[in-house]
């Protein structure tokens, strides 16, 4: 394996910002809003495929079925939808490494203008998606391609993991952990200031059913408000 340095390192990368720069705006023009990722999902996959070995980990239906399903936007399908898993191969008696991060996008703001028409500006990337999280698929992207052009290798596999329907539970990823992916370890790649966090804050899904009786104003003391019961 060729000797590489940090500078080698860091030449490689600074080489690869406007390729960078235009994967990432090319994927934020996807309106890959939860349950619409297909089309980002391709483009990523048809570029990554750069790097590493691809492959299309399919979903069904019956995920919802999973005892730790998170209950998305009503009327969201699964049957046709897939995740995309990028690998690279180790050498051999190395520790495995999973880099996960999500395709799809919080939907627009009302009134935001032109959401999925990226931006940039004095070196940023503006747009629906570019700090959560298309930015770190693009990082992902980066590094994978940075390697492969000096030569790294790495004893232990790489995958990356680049899924669908975080933003509203990380169905996307359980549907990898229920296929039985396993690694020694794992990078979420979220926006974080630079900071490596160990631990992330959880969320409950529940539904409250409110009862009372409606009637109408002029007879209020018939009815009974299921806001204060």
């Amino acid at each position: 394996m060729p000797q590489v340095s940090d500078s080698d390192i860091r030449a490689a990368v600074q080489a690869l910002q406007p390729a960078t720069e235009q994967f990432l705006c090319d994927l934020i023009r996807f309106p890959s809003v939860p349950g619409q990722e297909r089309a980002a999902a391709d483009y990523a996959a048809s570029r990554f495929a750069e790097v590493g070995e691809v492959e299309r980990p399919p979903l069904s239906n019956s995920l919802r079925d999973d005892e730790d399903y998170s209950s998305p936007v009503p009327g969201i399908e699964y049957d046709g939808r897939s995740n995309v898993r990028a690998s690279v191969a180790g050498t051999g008696g190395g520790r495995s490494l999973i880099v996960n991060s999500h395709l799809d996008v919080v939907p627009a703001s009302q009134g935001q203008q032109r959401p999925f028409d990226p931006r940039v500006d004095a070196g940023r990337v503006y747009g629906r998606g570019a700090c959560d999280a298309k930015g770190q698929v693009a990082a992902i992207y980066t590094a994978l391609l940075a390697a492969k052009r000096l030569g790294l290798k790495r004893r232990g596999d790489l995958v990356a993991h680049l899924v669908v329907e975080e933003e509203v539970g990380g169905n996307g990823t359980l549907a990898l952990i229920r296929g039985g992916v396993k690694a020694d370890g794992c990078v979420v790649m979220e926006p974080t200031e630079m900071r490596i966090l160990t631990s992330v804050r959880g969320a409950v899904w529940f539904r409250v059913i409110c009862t009372g009786k409606p009637g109408h104003s002029g007879r209020a003391g018939d009815t009974v408000s299921a806001l204060k019961m």
